[in-house]
């Protein structure tokens, strides 16, 4: 997941270019980029002590 996460981070390259890259769906792309948004706020209001 960390290998499709880090590909989404990569400017100018598309979800679906990515998709076939890995022989992955869109939407599982589209899951793993949203658990990463949530993972990251969670880290961050862990870091903060309010979660």
């Amino acid at each position: 997941m960390d290998v499709l996460a880090e590909d989404l981070k990569q400017p100018g390259v598309t979800v679906g270019q990515i998709a076939e890259k890995h022989n992955v769906s869109k939407a599982r792309l589209e899951a793993v980029k949203k658990l990463k948004m949530v993972e990251a706020e969670f880290v961050r209001q862990v870091s903060l002590g309010t979660a």
